[in-house]
């Protein structure tokens, strides 16, 4: 569950380089992700993320964290 009321972005181009790293070795390892976010850069965030990530995601309002929790947990 990422539960944030913003996305800060990264500190420099290596970071960025790190995070996508860090996700391609570890997301085979995740069945869902929720992001529970009002931020604009949700929406986008979540749609690239489609394309390089083996797990279902789905979206929440930022008020919405139980819900997420709820569905995280669900089986499939």
């Amino acid at each position: 569950i990422i539960h944030t009321d913003h996305f800060p972005g990264w500190e420099s181009f290596g970071a960025l380089v790190s995070h996508i790293r860090f996700v391609k070795n570890h997301h085979k390892h995740l069945r869902k992700i929720a992001i529970v976010t009002d931020a604009r850069e949700g929406g986008p965030r979540e749609k690239i993320a489609r394309h390089f990530i083996a797990a279902k995601i789905r979206h929440f309002r930022y008020e919405q964290l139980e819900a997420a929790k709820l569905w995280i947990l669900e089986e499939d």
